[in-house]
C-alpha cells in the first residue's frame, strides 16, 4: 500500500472525521466451555483487557469498560439430593492457552467490529462514520470472501 500511516491519518483527518477525547466505553463477553472456576474466570477477563489494548485503547480516564466471563462447563443443580458436589476445574498450570485464546479473540473481535461496522446517527441526529466509509485507505487490511 502505498500510503504511510502518518499519510493515512490525514486523509481521515481531511474527511471532517471528528478528533475527540478517548470516552468510549466497551463491553466484552467471554463465553467458554473450558471448566474454569470463578477465581480463574476473573483472571481471563483481565486478560480480555489485554486484547483491547493491542487494538491501541489506552483505556482512557472515560473509559467504563465492562468484561464479563462465564463458563457454561460445569451444571450445578438447585435441588440436589446430595450434600456435596464435584464440579472440573482446569488447572492452572496449563491456563496459559486459554490467556492467550481470550486476548486473541478479544482483538480480533475489537477490529472486526471497527472494520466491519455501519455509521449510526445518534439521538441527536449527528450521523458518525463508521470506519467503512474510508475503505479505500485500509482495504488490504480486510479478507474479503
Amino acid at each position: 500500500f502505498p500510503y504511510t500511516t502518518l499519510f493515512r491519518s490525514e486523509l481521515i483527518k481531511n474527511y471532517n472525521l471528528k478528533q475527540e477525547e478517548d470516552k468510549g466505553s466497551i463491553i466484552v463477553v467471554v463465553a467458554t466451555d473450558a471448566p474454569l472456576d470463578y477465581r480463574q474466570l476473573k483472571r481471563i477477563s483481565k486478560r480480555a483487557e489485554l486484547g483491547i489494548g493491542r487494538t491501541g485503547s489506552y483505556a482512557g480516564n472515560g473509559s467504563g469498560d465492562i468484561i464479563i466471563s462465564f463458563s457454561t462447563k460445569n451444571n450445578v443443580k438447585n435441588n440436589a439430593l446430595a450434600p456435596t458436589e464435584t464440579i472440573e476445574r482446569f488447572s492452572d498450570n496449563y491456563i496459559n492457552k486459554i490467556f492467550q485464546a481470550v486476548v486473541d479473540a478479544t482483538e480480533e473481535a475489537v477490529l472486526n467490529s471497527m472494520l466491519y461496522s455501519t455509521g449510526v446517527t445518534s439521538f441527536k441526529g449527528t450521523y458518525i462514520k463508521s470506519l467503512t466509509e474510508y475503505k479505500e485507505l485500509y482495504k488490504e487490511l480486510l479478507i474479503e470472501e
